[in-house]
């Protein structure tokens, strides 16, 4: 018998798995609500009980990482980076790396 933490970390998986493969855009929350099948208050709720982080910030540190590889590996222009990975300004990423990484 599955347990309500069990079915939560599941749902919670898939919003993981969904910002992933959706890294390039923002994404509403109420769209990732969507994905777990919560309403956006208790989808909030649960993913910050069973991640420890915000959705935000989940994204963000995501994204950042993503850039990290891309620049170690890739031969790419910052701004072409930071549109592939859902910034919006070759400026914002800047801060974003800097912010995270120093």
């Amino acid at each position: 018998m599955n347990t309500s933490h069990e079915i939560y970390a599941r749902r919670i998986n898939k919003v993981i798995d969904y910002v992933s493969d959706h890294l390039d855009r923002s994404i509403p929350l109420e769209e990732l609500a969507g994905v777990a099948c919560f309403s956006p208050y208790h989808f909030h709720r649960i993913f910050v009980a069973v991640t420890g982080g915000s959705v935000n910030g989940y994204t963000n540190r995501i994204r950042l990482e993503k850039v990290a590889r891309v620049l170690r590996v890739f031969k790419k222009s910052i701004a072409t980076i930071s549109y592939e990975c859902g910034f919006f300004s070759p400026a914002t990423l800047s801060r974003s790396f800097k912010n995270h990484f120093w």
